[in-house]
């Protein structure tokens, strides 16, 4: 049930991967070229998935090119698919991914913590035989196709996600029909009853009923659900208020995967801890901090050469963009910055100390809290000339500290408000934003004008609401006030 390192996992149970091209004929592209230094690495590669039977060499009509990436590291590299033409003809299988926001947050209850992490990823899932030919790529060293889902399919994700959150809520697989459950004792019978169930599975997956485009829905659970929230792919994050309950709930879930025969990887998964890491994040009981290797990456940038240079910077901030203060004031300068702002002769000036403000500013960042729901919730705004700020906060230990920080810059009309219309945008934009933990809460906000009092007032009795003032009158009836 739990693998070490990156061990190919057997197939799990109850799902596998399709791919409606719509009635497509075969696309079949050339191979490219690739350089002399990688051509051995690259062998290497593909030795090892002929050998865990992860791809074969195939005869399909379908062709995609590889691109070669280099690891971090300078002398590894990595094999990618490039399924862009097979992406533009897919159907897309409709299935809502979970938010990243959504995920950080009722985590206030928790003292104890588990990050599990699924072995393998996509390997995880079974192909059925049209897939296969579809996946077919193409390289100097010959044709090849995936046995296993490949990463880069356009419904990759949203397959894996449905497998995970059928093992964590709702769907039953149906033993009768891949065989049982229980592991063997022996090596011998482990060998043979391995050998037994890739069998019945590949029969499984390749009949006409593993059409997920044709067949019906899934069985449902007898079982309550293990997790009272989702996870992000092979992701899992989870916790308990006791180190007892968080250890059963652990056993549940692991219960849960090995009848989905789902593999957890061991080296990379933590059990019961008071901080953990999920989806590039810290953790803990006493809130959120930013990932402190990553804020070095950050703060020790020197000014980029190119726009270029500045898209990569100001990326790399937007994923973090919760923890850093006025994020969209410091910011608005770089996102303004033209290729000819870098020719000789160019000013930069602004954008130099907009950069290192922002580099000050994740310097700075302080740990998130997690949002208290028996508390009320205070916000804070700002608004300038091109800009918008707001900061929502709870009070902890008898003082304000932030649970998060919101902003945008203005558009070219919104430019032109007034200072308490900008405010109302301010405030409709925290609200916008976490809205799923303020519906229902009392609001106290903090402002320079007065804001509340212009947003309450019908319009139809004033001359100086600005255009959006009816959608927050309408919205401010979902929160209380003051």
């Amino acid at each position: 049930m739990i693998a070490s390192g990156n061990a190919l996992p057997p197939p799990a149970y109850g799902v596998v991967c399709d791919i409606d091209v719509q009635g497509h004929p075969p696309i079949k592209q050339k191979a490219r070229r690739t350089p002399l230094r990688f051509l051995g690495k690259l062998y290497e590669l593909l030795k090892g998935l002929l050998t865990a039977r992860l791809v074969s060499f195939s005869d399909s009509p379908w062709a995609s090119p590889i691109v070669i990436v280099l690891e971090k590291n300078g002398i590894d590299i990595r094999l990618c698919i490039d399924y862009k033409r097979v992406n533009a003809i897919t159907a897309i299988m409709e299935y809502a991914m979970p938010l990243v926001d959504d995920l950080l947050t009722e985590m206030q209850a928790y003292l104890w913590f588990c990050s599990l992490d699924a072995a393998s990823g996509f390997w995880a899932v079974m192909m059925t035989r049209r897939a296969r030919k579809i996946s077919a790529f193409v390289c100097a060293l010959g044709h090849f196709e995936w046995l296993r889902m490949a990463l880069g399919l356009k419904n990759a994700p949203m397959i894996y996600q449905r497998m995970i959150d059928n093992a964590e809520d709702r769907a039953r697989v149906t033993e009768a029909s891949v065989g049982p459950t229980e592991a063997p004792r022996t090596k011998f019978e482990a060998d043979r009853a391995l050998s037994t169930t890739e069998s019945a599975v590949a029969t499984l997956v390749n009949s006409p009923l593993a059409d997920m485009y044709s067949s019906g829905e899934s069985d449902e659970s007898s079982l309550v659900p293990v997790l009272d929230r989702r996870s992000f792919a092979d992701d899992i994050c989870f916790g308990s208020e006791t180190f007892e309950a968080c250890l059963a709930t652990l056993d549940r879930l692991l219960s849960r995967f090995r009848e989905c025969r789902i593999s957890v990887s061991f080296s990379k998964s933590l059990f019961v801890q008071r901080r953990v890491g999920f989806l590039s994040h810290d953790v803990s009981a006493a809130g959120i901090p930013p990932d402190a290797k990553k804020a070095a990456a950050v703060t020790e940038l020197s000014f980029p050469a190119s726009k270029k240079g500045v898209q990569y910077f100001l990326g790399a901030l937007n994923y973090y963009n919760r923890f850093i203060q006025d994020f969209a004031v410091y910011g608005a300068a770089l996102y303004q910055l033209k290729d000819a702002d870098f020719e000789p002769g160019g000013d930069l000036s602004a954008a130099r100390q907009s950069f290192a403000m922002l580099q000050q500013r994740v310097r700075d960042a302080p740990i998130l809290r997690h949002i208290d729901r028996g508390k009320d919730v205070h916000v804070t705004l700002f608004a300038n000339e091109w800009a918008l700020s707001s900061t929502l906060m709870q009070e902890h230990e008898g003082k304000l500290h932030p649970v998060r920080f919101c902003g945008r810059m203005l558009k070219d009309a919104e430019m032109n408000y007034h200072p308490t219309e900008k405010e109302v945008l301010a405030l409709l934009l925290v609200l916008k934003v976490c809205y799923t933990q303020l519906v229902g809460k009392s609001i106290r906000v903090y402002t320079r004008f007065s804001t509340l009092e212009c947003g309450c007032i019908s319009p139809r009795h004033s001359s100086v609401g600005p255009p959006s003032l009816p959608s927050c009158c309408r919205r401010g009836t979902w929160w209380s006030n003051e």
